[in-house]
């Protein structure tokens, strides 16, 4: 079975790739439950992956050229998004 992620509404975001990239690609980043064996529980997991066209490449790993700040906005977001599934996790 392969893994079945499902994101939390309200902890996703989007952020551009440098152009080093092709056109108009970007980094989906969600905090969310994913199931890794039918026979365990699902897992609270932080999701990264490329989107390219507005589509979510599940098979290709994210990639972060040095020469950007790629990386830098990616942890950006995760942070964010951490702080904000922290502060509101009773509501979600």
């Amino acid at each position: 079975m392969g893994t079945v992620f499902t994101p939390i509404n309200g902890l996703i975001k989007h952020v551009d790739a440098s152009e080093t990239h092709c056109e108009g690609a970007k980094y989906f980043i969600a905090i969310g439950e994913e199931v890794w064996d039918e026979n365990q529980d699902p897992q609270l997991v932080i999701k990264i992956q490329m989107m390219y066209d507005g589509k979510r490449s599940g098979r290709k790993a994210p990639s972060y050229p040095v020469a950007s700040d790629d990386w830098k906005e990616v942890s950006k977001a995760v942070e964010e998004l951490l702080e904000k599934y922290n502060s509101n996790k009773k509501g979600l």
